[in-house]
């Protein structure tokens, strides 16, 4: 399994993708790849420090969440892979996510307040999911500015077989809905303050 995140710019650092290694370390069995695409190593842990594969961007000419695409892109990646979001606190085990089947998969929108399906988690196989990267290339300006509706349009509209993960597995931190006994992931929503930038118990004990 190849467990998959990227960092653009200067919104997150290399801190945010060093502690979410760390997380998907401490709550899964599983072996996995982790992968991160930047624009910019340096501070982000190698492989000698913690089994990190720090890659160049996949495709030039995306900016921020739109490099996300390319991840669908032949030849970027293969195999099984979860795509997380640097702005996710996993705080309980996930062997449920690797356990899941090859579908494409993606977090049901409403349980952060938007009619279309959520981009945090997104589980996918590289070599069977390439529809995601030819249908963004092919209608680029048919997509509006977010990602996530994006890739909700290509699903819905061109009929792919796609699941959504269980509900109880995510809750957002600002507003704490949605937390139950079986949540893993807590979102940090876009326009919020990031775990970086706040000083709250839940974050000390879990992003690390």
């Amino acid at each position: 399994m190849n467990v998959v995140c990227f960092k653009t710019g200067d919104r997150y650092s290399p801190e945010y993708v060093n502690k979410l290694y760390s997380m998907v370390k401490k709550n899964t069995s599983f072996n996995f790849n982790f992968i991160c695409f930047t624009d910019d190593p340096v501070g982000i842990k190698r492989h000698q420090e913690s089994h990190i594969d720090v890659r160049p961007l996949p495709h030039e000419g995306l900016s921020h969440w739109w490099n996300r695409m390319a991840l669908f892109k032949e030849g970027v990646l293969t195999g099984p892979c979860i795509n997380i979001d640097l702005d996710v606190v996993i705080h309980d085990n996930i062997d449920e996510l690797f356990e899941l089947d090859d579908s494409f998969y993606m977090v049901k929108g409403k349980k952060f307040g938007c009619s279309g399906y959520n981009d945090c988690v997104v589980k996918f196989n590289a070599d069977k999911h390439n529809f995601m990267w030819e249908k963004f290339v092919e209608d680029k300006d048919l997509f509006g500015t977010q990602v996530d509706n994006a890739m909700t349009l290509v699903l819905k509209l061109g009929n792919h077989e796609h699941k959504l993960f269980p509900d109880e597995w995510f809750w957002r931190f600002w507003s704490g809905e949605g937390r139950t006994l079986q949540s893993k992931f807590c979102h940090f929503s876009m326009n919020e303050s990031k775990q970086g930038e706040i000083d709250d118990e839940f974050v000390k004990k879990h992003w690390r």
